[in-house]
C-alpha cells in the first residue's frame, strides 16, 4: 500500500509562502507573506515565543505577533520587525540583548522602543542592530570588542536599551 505524505510545515503554515527565516542556536523563526510568526525548535530560554517553554517540533505560530515583515534570530533570541516599523523581541535576555525589560528573559514578545520608524533589524549571537528612516542605526546588547559601534566613550560592557551611533 502507497502512502501519500505532505510536508510537515505545508500542513502546519496552512498553505502560506514564507517571506523570511532565521536560525538561531537550536531555533527557527520565519514570517509568512501574511505576516504571521511561526517557530520551532528548542525553548527553554522562551526563544520560541509562546507561553510555555516546550520544544516545538513542527512550526506553531506565536500568537503574539500578526503583521510582521521580517524575523532575526540571535543565539537565544529573537526580533520581529511588523510592517509598522514597530521592533518586537523574546527569547533569553541575557546582557541586554532583547533591548527591553526584564533581563531575566522573556518568552512572550514585547515591543523595542526607539522613537524612530524601524526600516529594518538584524541579530548577533548576543547584540542586536536596527535601521531607521533617515539613515540612523541603533545597537543594543553585549558591547565587547566594539561589536555595538559606540566608541569608546561607551564603557558599559552591555547596553539594556537602544543606543544610537554617533560619529
Amino acid at each position: 500500500m502507497k502512502k501519500e505524505f505532505k510536508v510537515i510545515s505545508e500542513l502546519i503554515l496552512q498553505n502560506s509562502k514564507v517571506l523570511d527565516v532565521g536560525c538561531g542556536a537550536r531555533f527557527t523563526v520565519c514570517v509568512t507573506l501574511g505576516g504571521d510568526v511561526f517557530s520551532w525548535g528548542v525553548g527553554t530560554l522562551g526563544q520560541l515565543g509562546h507561553e510555555d517553554k516546550r520544544r516545538q517540533q513542527v512550526p506553531k505560530q506565536i500568537i503574539a505577533l500578526s503583521d510582521i515583515q521580517k524575523v532575526s534570530c540571535g543565539q537565544d533570541h529573537a526580533m520581529a520587525l511588523g510592517r509598522s516599523g514597530v521592533i518586537y523581541s523574546w527569547g533569553h535576555a541575557e546582557y541586554g540583548c532583547l533591548g527591553r525589560k526584564p533581563l531575566k528573559g522573556n518568552n512572550v514578545p514585547g515591543i523595542v522602543s526607539i522613537d524612530s520608524t524601524v526600516l529594518d533589524i538584524s541579530c548577533g549571537s548576543k547584540h542586536n542592530a536596527a535601521v531607521v528612516e533617515g539613515g540612523g542605526v541603533f545597537s543594543w546588547g553585549l558591547a565587547g570588542d566594539g561589536r555595538l559601534g559606540l566608541g569608546r566613550k561607551y564603557d558599559q560592557p552591555f547596553y539594556e536599551t537602544p543606543q544610537e551611533i554617533n560619529d
